[in-house]
């Protein structure tokens, strides 16, 4: 703590510190801080400033050393030459409103030493340290537009509590950046922000977002894992986003994947597969649904013709249209007792097909559902189910054993059209129900 008696104050300016250094408070009321008032004092770590100060003269903490930050408040309106000359340790430094930043610099010399946070009204408006993992200071609001452009030696930013904005461009070209921790409280990420940030694996959008510029995350060639916002519109995310992301996952709602295929386990967060959630990937190969996912959408595999397998748990209850439509190495289906609708087409053009297991729990074989899957050769449809629709095994030509329970009370007449290996006896009873059904 400083003592009234170090310094020499007349008239409101404080025209000398005779005091040891160390952390000082410069005592309210004064209105100017001298040319070279605190010239010199190397033992000095820290200056405290009044609200009442509106002027610094030159050289005023000029070879001060030990001075590592500083903030000038809000009501400075003049600042000397060279104020700051041969600090070399100063690293950050807090601009008030109405101290343009590039007269600041000039003027006192601010290039010809480092300091790492150039902080204009509480918007960090440049980084300039020396990369690493850095921590954003606290007082920061804002990150500017441009604040780390091109900083390629930045490996992680941790920016803190109370930030509200992330400018354009602000972290773009951040070849190194591999992690950014973006609080809760930011509400707008703006346009290219994190543009070219090729290393970056995965990131968390906190539910305070409400926008996201355009090409946000662009060129992130490694970003494989991103937690949307509730608030975000997933096609506005998607579009403005052009990466690999693996799972766009919205209230338990799985609206899209991005990612490489192969072999994938859904998130257990999710409750639904929502509609073209896989449409056309056509490297994924085989797919475990988890435990809790009671729906699975609208050409949600539409096209995935890799995929081999797929593991439907007992838990979904509803199999959109055309889900698995030309899914052509599809190879076996079990669908689980407690599904109590499966839309036309869900499984048609499924190619190789060749088991289909279906347990208790429907009531209807839906239009289409399983034409040209030309390799099926058998099916037990269960007990329970009362109409079998229009073309729902059409041109299944490998068709040749299919049991029909009693509960059966209607074929439609093209149901099996173009089965031309049925079994003699089990088309003589489709015959038969379809003339009573009539």
């Amino acid at each position: 703590m400083s003592d009234v008696s170090d310094f020499d104050i007349q008239n409101g300016m404080l025209v000398k510190y005779t005091g040891s250094g160390g952390s000082v408070v410069v005592p309210d009321g004064v209105t100017e801080i001298g040319n070279s008032a605190f010239e010199g004092c190397k033992n000095l770590t820290g200056v405290a400033l009044p609200e009442s100060l509106t002027a610094v003269g030159s050289r005023a903490f000029a070879d001060c050393t030990g001075l590592t930050e500083i903030e000038l408040p809000e009501t400075l309106n003049s600042i000397g030459t060279n104020v700051f000359l041969g600090c070399t340790g100063l690293r950050y430094i807090t601009l008030p409103d109405g101290i343009d930043s590039d007269v600041f610099e000039k003027s006192t010399g601010l290039t010809s030493y480092r300091h790492e946070f150039y902080v204009r009204d509480r918007v960090l408006k440049k980084y300039r340290g020396s990369g690493g993992d850095v921590v954003v200071p606290k007082n920061v609001t804002a990150i500017g537009d441009y604040a780390f452009y091109n900083c390629d030696s930045l490996t992680s930013a941790t920016i803190p509590d109370g930030v509200v904005s992330i400018g354009k461009y602000a972290f773009y070209g951040c070849d190194s950046l591999k992690s950014v921790e973006i609080p809760n409280g930011v509400i707008t990420i703006g346009e290219r922000a994190f543009c070219s940030c090729r290393k970056l694996a995965s990131i968390t959008i906190p539910d305070s977002v409400t926008e996201i510029g355009d090409f946000a995350f662009w060129g992130c060639m490694s970003l494989r894992n991103v937690t949307v916002p509730k608030k975000i519109d997933s096609a506005a995310f998607r579009e403005r986003v052009s990466l690999t992301i693996q799972f766009d996952v919205q209230e338990g709602l799985l609206k899209k994947y991005y990612g490489p295929g192969g072999h994938i386990v859904v998130p257990d967060d999710v409750t639904a597969i929502g509609d073209r959630a896989f449409l056309h990937c056509r490297n994924l190969k085989s797919v475990e649904i988890p435990c809790g996912v009671i729906a699975i959408g609208n050409e949600a595999f539409y096209a995935c013709d890799g995929l081999e397998s797929v593991t439907i748990p007992d838990s979904v209850i509803t199999i959109g249209r055309e889900a698995f439509f030309d899914c052509n190495s599809l190879k076996s289906v079990s669908i689980p007792a407690d599904i109590t609708s499966i839309d036309d087409y869900a499984f048609s053009c499924c190619s190789s097909l060749t088991s289909v297991r279906i347990l208790n729990g429907i009531t209807a074989i839906g239009v289409g559902l399983f034409s040209c899957c030309s390799r099926l050769a058998s099916i037990i449809i269960p007990d329970g189910v009362i109409s079998i629709g229009k073309e729902a095994f059409y041109r299944c030509r490998n068709l040749t054993e299919v049991t029909i329970p009693d509960s059966v009370s209607f074929i439609d007449k093209y149901a099996f059209l173009g089965c031309d290996s049925l079994d003699p006896q089990v088309r003589q009873k489709i015959e038969s129900i379809q003339k009573k059904s009539k």
